[in-house]
């Protein structure tokens, strides 16, 4: 019995499928935004190590920095872009007016 809420809440209840499944291009847009941004801190808090212990490394630790800025700017530009198409379409599919920056109302929660 368990299982199968589970399964049922898994397919028509969550946010993925009311919301991010009609768009699937700025949902993956994000998605690979947020995964070059993680590597991006990874790799700019190993130059900047390296650039403290040597000083040869010091120019690649300032085009991580750059690397780092550049794909953070690119990971808000995805968000903002898919926030607005959420806020959009569950104005459009739910008749829920979305105030402020979220989309996801109170009345969202309620009505999911």
């Amino acid at each position: 019995m368990l299982e199968l809420l589970l399964k049922f809440y898994k397919k028509k209840v969550t946010s993925h499928q009311l919301v991010f499944r009609f768009m699937k291009m700025k949902y993956e847009l994000t998605r690979i935004a947020f995964f070059l941004f993680m590597i991006s801190v990874l790799l700019m808090i190993y130059n900047l190590f390296l650039g403290l212990v040597w000083a040869e490394f010091r120019m690649i630790g300032i085009g991580s920095i750059i690397f780092f800025i550049f794909t953070l700017s690119v990971l808000i530009f995805a968000v903002s872009l898919m926030n607005k198409k959420a806020k959009i379409i569950v104005k459009q599919k739910y008749n829920i007016n979305p105030n402020g920056w979220s989309w996801r109302t109170p009345e969202f929660e309620e009505m999911r």
